[in-house]
């Protein structure tokens, strides 16, 4: 998974904001209480920027 990749969600995952699909801009670390977890963040099908866990997307078209 890198910048660039197209991606969705998981099966399973259900959208917020009806966002489904996207490209990754960039990639963050989130530490909290219960450690650190990769964070992207992503262009979505809806126009809007917005972050998600990389563990709940997936590469459905790598960039070239």
């Amino acid at each position: 998974m890198k910048v660039g990749d197209l991606v969705k969600l998981k099966e399973g995952e259900k959208p917020r904001n009806k966002r489904e699909v996207g490209t990754i801009l960039s990639f963050d670390v989130y530490t909290g209480s219960f450690g650190s977890e990769k964070m992207a963040n992503i262009l979505w099908n809806t126009g809007n920027p917005g972050w998600i866990l990389a563990a709940r997307i997936e590469v459905i078209n790598e960039a070239g």
